[in-house]
């Protein structure tokens, strides 16, 4: 072994990449002060009361055009209209220029200050205006209401905060808690405004009951156009004493050529990007044995999935009618089937939520949620009760294609435990577990006919897309592939959500690496093309609303899967045509998510709960949920974890948001919560110490955390969070994230250790020096490759499984990172014998479903069908024992065949 050992990092320091700078001036008079950049110009003149009136400017060419002309007070409401009569220069260097303007509020009393900010560092000005409330004040009207405001209103584009949802359609009515911010362009100029909302600690329900009652946004009014922080209704009247804060970060600048409203959408997430915060305290887990790492949680997650009688339960098939895999296997049965619950028996805090059995409540999420993770979880950390376990979920899989649908669906035929209806995301996401868990089983233990129902139930999925234009609806009738009423609120008839197309046309990227067929490719294209190129419109009229939807930046989120996995199946068909048009939809679907996450920290003052949880990094499940929960939240990474392995130039906020995922994300656990903010004493108390928690507190969703109980079918996270922060490779620093980019895409490399990839994040605001740890290595020799501002900078051969594993050096400046490849070094074959591994399984998949549909369609086995079952039953069998060449090619011999008698 090497004496002294690597810096991986050490050089990179010259690469990392230097905002450019924006001068910034200041000019004063005793009745006017101008603050500008580059782009915008903030102006405060004295009029002849004495008070000081705003107005913002833009620089089109060599002028200054207006553009905020309104000279409104900036605060507004009976108790506000708050104009400065005074200021004073905080700052004015060639970096920064800052202004405090200040006044008293004439009735009240009450003292008020307003600080003005622009810096070099960025185009952006920031406003941070206070009121020194010396006591409670009682408000009257639709106030205080922070709102910029211009003389005109017509040739708008807007985006505002949202999106809309299905429950009440438009989306002025309700928007949810996330991304509080708006674009607004109008003839010529644009205009973008954040709230930072983690200051504004004073909402409360005895007041603004901050998103419920606010909303960020673009409003006419009069014949003028309002832009800020509206107050559409008030739910309480009583301003606590104490400071009242808004801070607020303004963009303005010439654009000449008028946006979409998707270019909008991008522009929102571009330029506040860099606001995002990257940093929270880790929690302290106060369940034995004590340690908040992910490799803890999920230790305990995978002990705690092994409960008998309170997490899963066998449910024995009748004994006279076990089931088969017919038509064509009908020699292999079934007759036990493996159940978990939804919640973990007897853990609720209320009775009527209570299971009194594992039975009471189980079906595909339930049972198979958490499998492909922990299938991955004990590839690395092997334990034979936990494999027996485990064989037993996988083998029972296949009952959940329903044959008389010919779709995997939400429960099983045989034993008749599924009805006649399915919602549209929930389905794509079981077509989804069920390849993800065929892609983690350990080479020689996957199974053909998992990826063979997968594909069976692609071309009943294909069919139903196309019958409905890639329009989907949220409920269907799986026989008919037919949109129905929605089922939990029948008033709203038949409710449409088409960002599902995402998951959809990732479904078909996946059957297009296991099958190499174009058709699945020419159908994701197709797929994403539809929701995105413009062209789809439809209307939705039921007796709450009538709307008609004709951009997807309106288009309702009825849960973010499809936006995630829409970003992964934009990028691997940009992979795979070079097309640049589909790196434009991944961005297109990535800004639509990340509308759907909290960009700031809720730390309410009234509101202890709420500052006993974070949510920052977190995603809220649907654009009619305020909250979000465990499931939903780490398939949104999962999916966004193939964007970075795709993209070398990572877009922000992403890493901030990763980093800020890995340490909140402990709060789904009531392990890390603090007592008070538990819904009862029975979520500590209970056996199932480690399962997470569903329904998460958030100050406008309100509730309890945790009141419904253990959440089994949402414990993956604590699983996946392992093996994408943990179980490949980690820093000795934990404020610094190392992500594991494989998790998803190449999960078998990475288990063979025959290639890595890893970034390094280094989140803080110092220099950052720090060993990286690699784990679950071969004996071998490795030949690692650094990248810093998306170019090679360095690569180093002949490192040894045990140098990894004690740890390189690597230093990162602040908000920096480097992206880290690690491959064999000593030989190709641990690689080839992957490789083929996956490709006979592959084949063999494809053969099973030829197999299963021309036994179906000839309504039985004829001498042909018989000998290309020998020939599929010869290749699985070499398949088993290793033999990858023949099992590939018995596999095609057995496809032709079937192809040939068609």
């Amino acid at each position: 072994m090497r004496s002294s050992l690597p810096a991986i990092c050490v050089i990179l320091a010259v690469l990392s990449h230097a905002q450019s700078l924006a001068e910034v001036s200041l000019a004063s008079a005793p009745d006017r002060i101008e603050l500008a950049n580059a782009r915008q110009k903030i102006e405060f003149l004295k009029d002849r009361s004495g008070r000081f009136r705003l107005s913002t400017f833009v620089r089109r060419n060599d002028t200054w055009d207006l553009l905020f002309d309104g000279q409104e007070p900036l605060l507004q409401g009976a108790e506000f209209d708050l104009y400065p009569g005074a200021y004073k220069i905080i700052e004015s260097s060639a970096g920064r220029v800052a202004v405090e303007l200040s006044g008293v509020q004439p009735t009240h009393g009450y003292a008020w200050d307003l600080l003005v900010e622009l810096t070099d560092a960025t185009d952006l000005v920031r406003f941070r205006l206070t009121c020194r409330l010396a006591k409670p004040l009682t408000i009257s009207g639709l106030g205080p209401q922070l709102v910029l405001w211009m003389n005109r209103s017509e040739d708008l584009v807007s985006v505002n905060q949202g999106p809309g949802n299905i429950y009440h359609g438009p989306a002025d009515i309700e928007w949810g808690n996330s991304f509080p911010a708006a674009y607004l362009w109008a003839s010529g100029k644009e205009a973008a405004v954040f709230f930072d909302m983690t200051p504004v600690t004073w909402m409360s329900h005895r007041n603004l009951f901050r998103f419920r009652d606010c909303r960020v946004q673009a409003f006419a009014d009069h014949g003028r156009t309002g832009f800020g922080l509206r107050v559409v209704k008030r739910n309480f009247h009583e301003l606590p004493a104490g400071d009242l804060v808004y801070e607020f970060y303004l963009h303005a600048a010439a654009r000449p050529e008028r946006p979409s409203r998707l270019e909008a959408l991008g522009t929102l997430v571009d330029t506040f990007a860099p606001l995002h915060p990257t940093m929270a305290p880790m929690p302290d887990n106060h369940v034995a044995p004590g340690e908040t790492r992910w490799a803890t949680f999920a230790r305990g997650v995978t002990g705690n999935l092994m409960l008998k009688d309170l997490v899963w339960d066998d449910l024995p098939l009748p004994e006279d009618k076990p089931w088969n895999d017919g038509p064509a296997f009908p020699e292999r049965t079934v007759s036990l089937l493996r159940i978990s619950s939804d919640y973990a028996v007897d853990s609720a805090c209320q009775p009527q939520w209570n299971r009194k059995s594992v039975r009471e409540a189980w079906d595909f999420s339930t049972s198979n949620n958490y499998l492909a993770a922990w299938v991955a979880y004990e590839r690395l950390h092997p334990d034979p009760a936990q494999h027996q376990h485990l064989s037993v979920k996988v083998r029972d899989l296949p009952l959940f294609y329903d044959p008389a649908c010919q779709l995997i669906r939400h429960s099983t035929r045989y034993p008749l435990h599924v009805g006649e209806r399915e919602m549209t995301w929930q389905n794509l996401t079981f077509n989804l577990e069920t390849v993800k868990i065929y892609q983690m089983l350990r080479p020689g233990e996957r199974d053909p006919a998992l990826a063979g129902k997968f594909l069976m139930s692609l071309n009943t999925l294909m069919t139903f897309a196309r019958k409905v234009e890639y329009v989907f609806p949220q409920w269907f009738d799986p026989l008919r592939l037919a949109g129905i009423t929605q089922q939990d609120v029948p008033e709203l008839g038949m409710v449409k959500e088409p960002w599902q197309t995402g998951t959809y046309a990732y479904l078909m990227c996946k059957g297009f690496e296991i099958t190499g067929s174009q058709v699945f490719l020419d159908e994701a294209k197709q797929s994403i093309e539809q929701l995105l190129n413009g062209k789809m419109r439809y209307t939705i009229e039921n007796e709450r609303y009538r709307i008609e939807y004709d951009d997807p930046v309106d288009f309702p989120i009825t849960e973010i899967f499809g936006n995630a996995w829409g970003v992964a199946a934009a990028e691997k068909v940009h992979a795979w045509t070079g097309e640049s048009k589909y790196r434009r939809y991944s961005d297109d679907f990535l800004n639509s998510l990340l509308r759907m996450s909290y960009w700031y920290e809720s730390q309410l003052r009234d509101d202890p709960k709420d500052r006993l949880v974070r949510n920052a990094g977190l995603f809220r499940n649907h654009a009619g949920a305020f909250t979000g929960s465990p499931w939903e939240t780490s398939e949104a990474f999962l999916a966004l974890t193939v964007r970075l392995k795709h993209d070398t130039n990572i877009r922000a906020p992403l890493l901030p948001l990763f980093n800020l995922y890995r340490i909140n994300s402990f709060y789904f656990f009531p392990a890390v919560v603090p007592n008070a903010a538990l819904a009862c004493p029975k979520l500590i108390e209970h056996p199932a110490s480690y399962l997470p928690i569903e329904d998460y507190y958030m100050h406008e969703h309100g509730g309890e955390n945790g009141a419904m109980g253990r959440a089994v079918y949402m414990s993956g996270i604590a699983l996946w969070n392992y093996l994408l922060f943990e179980a490949f490779a980690k820093s000795d620093d934990p404020e610094v994230m190392v992500l594991n980019l494989d998790a998803v895409e190449a999960f078998d490399e990475a288990a063979a250790a025959v290639r890595r990839e890893f970034l390094v994040y280094n989140p803080t605001k110092r220099d950052k020096s720090t060993k990286i740890k690699m784990d679950h290595l071969a004996d071998a020799r490795y030949r690692l490759s650094v990248f810093g501002a998306g170019r090679l900078s360095r690569s180093y051969g002949a490192l040894t499984a045990a140098e990894l594993r004690s740890g390189l050096s690597c230093e990162l400046p602040p908000g920096d990172y480097r992206r880290i490849l690690l491959e064999r070094d000593d030989d190709e074959e641990p690689r080839n014998l992957v490789r083929n591994e996956r490709q006979a399984c592959d084949r063999l998949a494809c053969a099973y479903q030829l197999l299963q549909q021309a036994a179906g369609d000839r309504g039985g086995f004829d001498d042909q069908l018989r000998s290309s079952k020998a020939m599929y039953l010869k290749g699985l069998a070499d398949y088993l024992r290793a033999d990858y060449t023949s099992a590939m090619r018995e596999a095609a011999a057995a496809m032709d065949e079937v192809n040939m008698g068609r």
